[in-house]
């Protein structure tokens, strides 16, 4: 269970991160654009952080799952919750970068 945990809590840092330079990457995208790609490039690197932690999330489920079968509804209930979170997290931050991308 505290695997679980905290590969959310660093999954969710690493999301949060990735929308802080998303926001950044489009504050300074006409003012000083060799600035703005690099808090792109770094966005884009903190959400490739979050996506290989959630998939090591993904992976200890399943493996738990294989193991000793459906967790109860409450666990599962919770995991659901977080799991949505994260999913919103994740697509705010790359809505955000692929509107950097594209054209002022």
């Amino acid at each position: 269970m505290q695997r679980i945990i905290e590969a959310i809590d660093k999954a969710k840092h690493e999301y949060k991160s990735a929308d802080h330079y998303a926001d950044l990457a489009l504050q300074y995208k006409e003012t000083d654009k060799a600035l703005a790609d690099v808090y792109a490039a770094i966005g884009t690197e903190e959400i490739a952080h979050g996506d290989k932690i959630h998939a090591q999330l993904v992976r200890i489920i399943q493996d738990h799952r294989a193991k000793n079968g459906a967790p109860d509804p409450v666990m599962q209930k919770q995991y659901d919750i977080e799991h949505q979170k994260l999913m919103h997290k994740a697509a705010k931050s790359k809505a955000k970068l692929e509107m950097y991308k594209k054209p002022a």
